[in-house]
């Protein structure tokens, strides 16, 4: 009888998962394999990008290992181009 109970008890739980645990859905915005075919970066968002501060990840993987490198170094120099005026370009902050 205590063993059926205690079966009983410890069987039928299940542990649920803690949503801080997982991690959030990315979307991918970009992939791009460098010219010597050695590296693939992928650029990622948390949702579609908009106008306004959009928060980027980026995983660079080395195209012969097939592994992650992380102690690559990366730089953005994002531009806006003016489309009524071609000679224009416009800079944005970036925050590393």
């Amino acid at each position: 009888m205590i063993l059926s109970v205690f079966l009983l008890l410890f069987i039928s739980c299940e542990k649920e998962e803690d949503p801080e645990d997982k991690e959030p859905e990315m979307v991918m915005i970009a992939k791009a394999i460098t010219d010597e075919n050695t590296f693939e970066v992928k650029i990622y968002a948390r949702d579609t990008l908009f106008e306004g501060y959009n928060k980027l990840y980026v995983s660079v993987k080395n195209t012969i290992s097939m592994e992650k490198v992380t102690d690559a170094t990366i730089a953005f120099k994002p531009l806006m181009r003016d489309s009524l005026r071609v000679q224009w370009c416009l800079s944005c902050p970036v925050q590393i």
